[in-house]
């Protein structure tokens, strides 16, 4: 039997599958809803300034710039009894659900706009630094659960 067909013959269980699908479906719906309407709830509900807010999305795009490739190379050069990955999934995906709620229970009002400003910008770090630990290794999974790309393919879809 050659290389080749051991890749043809590799079987994922669907319920890996779905296992692997749920949680990027959790990770991607709690992101969609803090990105897509943060803004709005902070501006509208809280009473934050716009150029405020303007200039805490400015100061987070180069965060994200810069956490991006730091999580990258900090999953991929992980060692742990667990894993390279799972760590990150065991306990982040708690603290990042914790810091999804964070996201809607801001700690100042209106009054006092600098610490609104604060409070925003640093739950949006928080919570994008754990999306993005999150997000790194359920985009790297595939790769390290199966050798062939049709297996590959059939987890991500």
């Amino acid at each position: 039997m050659s290389s080749d067909d051991n890749l043809t013959s590799e079987y994922i269980p669907n319920k890996v599958k779905l296992a692997f699908g749920l949680g990027t479906a959790g990770n991607l719906a709690l992101s969609n809803l803090v990105y897509g309407s943060i803004t709005y709830f902070y501006n509208t509900k809280m009473g934050l300034d716009g150029s405020l807010l303007g200039i805490a999305w400015l100061i987070f795009g180069i965060w994200n710039a810069l956490n991006d490739p730091l999580f990258g190379w900090l999953t991929d050069n992980t060692r742990s009894a667990l894993g390279r990955r799972v760590p990150y999934l065991r306990y982040g995906s708690v603290i990042y659900a914790v810091l999804f709620v964070l996201c809607w229970y801001p700690t100042f009002t209106a009054d006092d706009q600098m610490a609104l400003f604060w409070n925003f910008l640093i739950i949006m770090i928080a919570f994008d630094t754990l999306f993005t630990m999150l997000a790194t290794v359920y985009f790297c999974l595939p790769a390290e659960m199966a050798d062939s790309a049709d297996q590959r393919a059939s987890i991500s879809w």
